[in-house]
């Protein structure tokens, strides 16, 4: 399996190129977009040269990502993934409502998916469900919204990079959990 950083062939509105990461195993390829775009004059051999203001960074996330998609493979590779579900999936494909105390993440983001299915924002609600999902798996739904943290924001990081989601949702989930904890602070 080869993993390598490219720079895509098409550019967005501004003008700009997405940086991705193509995987190719045994002649299929896949790419995983890591919502990063650049001038074409900041790429050169697989990086962004040092004339990008921000290129240590971003460097540094390409190199994560790629360190991460290899890890993955490698673990794939040793263990093969089971077509199993696991419980607690099973669990919240079962219970059609799940019901929280208050003022934790999961009642929140319940009441979120509410309000968001009542006024027929079916997308907003369909990814609050997805993240709720997530917060139930990574058992972070019954946290309290004063004692939420960046040590669960870490748990959920790395529950999310173990269920192999992809860098940008992983980046909207998070920032969901952190917009729904730092609002419901301030209230």
């Amino acid at each position: 399996m080869t993993i390598v950083p490219i720079l895509w062939y098409r550019p967005n509105k501004d003008k700009e190129y997405f940086v991705k990461i193509r995987l190719t195993d045994k002649k299929k390829v896949k790419y995983v977009n890591l919502n990063i775009s650049i001038q074409k004059r900041f790429w050169y051999k697989d990086k962004i040269t040092n004339q990008h203001p921000d290129s240590k960074r971003l460097n540094e996330l390409i190199t994560q990502t790629i360190q991460e998609l290899r890890s993955r493979h490698e673990n794939n590779i040793l263990t093969p993934p089971t077509n199993q579900p696991l419980k607690s999936e099973a669990q919240i494909r079962k219970s059609s409502k799940l019901t929280f105390p208050t003022n934790t993440l999961g009642s929140i983001l319940q009441t979120f998916i509410d309000e968001f299915s009542s006024n027929g924002k079916i997308g907003s609600s369909k990814k609050h469900k997805v993240i709720l999902n997530h917060l139930v798996r990574a058992k972070l739904d019954m946290v309290g919204l004063e004692e939420f943290d960046s040590t669960h924001i870490n748990k959920f990081r790395n529950h999310l990079i173990e269920q192999g989601v992809q860098p940008q949702g992983r980046h909207t989930y998070e920032k969901v959990v952190r917009n729904v904890s730092r609002q419901h602070k301030l209230d």
